[in-house]
């Protein structure tokens, strides 16, 4: 099923996945917040965690970004939730957090700005201008931003789950996952919004990259000023919305780098990372992934982000179906 192409940039070794224990789900205790409030809606998150599985010390906590576009999805049950990966996760000790935000394109389709396509069908077509991609960027911006927000409001009430605010690992699936690497790129970057909206001083402990990328104008590429957390990214090679690799509209002006241009970043520079490549994977990949394979995602929280294993994984899935 899976097959391990590149192994260990470093000699320390990878405990095998610890496998999620039995809990008793009817333990476990969900709470909804307001964190913000911007362009009159009020931004709420859930709470997932379960005081009756231990956990030694203070609990990772798990911040999760749904997918859509920037036009749809939700943080809570319904289409395209990830409700059960946050409910599953719990049961490893974790605190997991969905979040909503702001839906930029959305307003921007609605408004005019943009013809009234999904930016998913712009993106398989490649039917894509300069003015598509300033309003996805900022569409992009709020979602990071409604995200640093929440980092704020996780870090500020930790005490309350008995979670470690310097343990919060960020996570989605495409828009979720752009949202998400994004948002640590912009934080190593010393961006002024991650300056604003996050705590001073405060570091992501880890990405987990569902089909995520980072697009950027072609004269400003991709860079890290600060070397970057762990990064797991999770990825299928024929992706058709969001690329595997990278693909640049030149004519416009930008590109977008995928989870594997990406890695190759990690892998250049010695960093920490794994790389989840799907044979043949669609765009669906990395959602199946995180629905089906919540044991390799506690793997990489529990070696590269708790236990800062210095190491580099690759490997190869052959994508489960549906």
């Amino acid at each position: 099923m899976k097959k391990l192409t590149s192994l260990f940039l470093a000699a320390a070794a990878i405990a095998l996945p610890m496998i999620a224990r039995a809990a008793d789900r009817s333990a476990m205790v969900k709470e909804t917040y307001d964190y913000a409030v911007k362009d009159g809606d009020t931004l709420r998150l859930d709470v997932y965690y379960n005081p009756t599985v231990p956990y030694e010390g203070k609990r990772p906590i798990i911040i999760f970004s749904f997918g859509g576009g920037w036009e749809a999805g939700t943080r809570a049950d319904g289409g395209g939730s990830y409700t059960p990966f946050l409910n599953t996760m719990t049961d490893y000790g974790y605190v997991t957090v969905g979040i909503d935000y702001r839906l930029g394109y959305l307003k921007s389709r609605k408004t005019g700005k943009v013809e009234d396509i999904s930016i998913c069908q712009s993106l398989i077509t490649r039917q894509m201008d300069h003015n598509i991609y300033k309003n996805v960027y900022d569409a992009i911006a709020q979602g990071v931003e409604d995200l640093y927000d929440a980092t704020s409001y996780m870090v500020e009430n930790a005490d309350r789950w008995c979670a470690d605010p310097e343990c919060i690992v960020i996570g989605g699936i495409s828009a979720g996952g752009v949202n998400s690497i994004t948002a640590e790129n912009l934080s190593a970057n010393g961006d002024p919004m991650a300056k604003k909206h996050l705590p001073e001083g405060f570091r992501y402990a880890g990405v987990l990259s569902g089909c995520g990328a980072i697009w950027h104008d072609l004269d400003k590429p991709v860079s890290w000023k600060r070397m970057p957390c762990p990064t797991m990214f999770i990825h299928g090679d024929s992706d058709r919305i969001v690329p595997y690799d990278q693909w640049t509209w030149a004519e416009h002006g930008f590109r977008i780098d995928g989870g594997s241009s990406l890695a190759s970043f990690y892998r250049d520079n010695n960093l920490p990372y794994m790389l989840v490549s799907g044979t043949g994977g669609d765009h669906d990949f990395g959602g199946i992934a995180f629905a089906r394979n919540q044991d390799l995602i506690n793997l990489f929280i529990d070696n590269f982000v708790v236990n800062k294993r210095q190491a580099a994984i690759e490997m190869v899935e052959t994508p489960l179906k549906k």
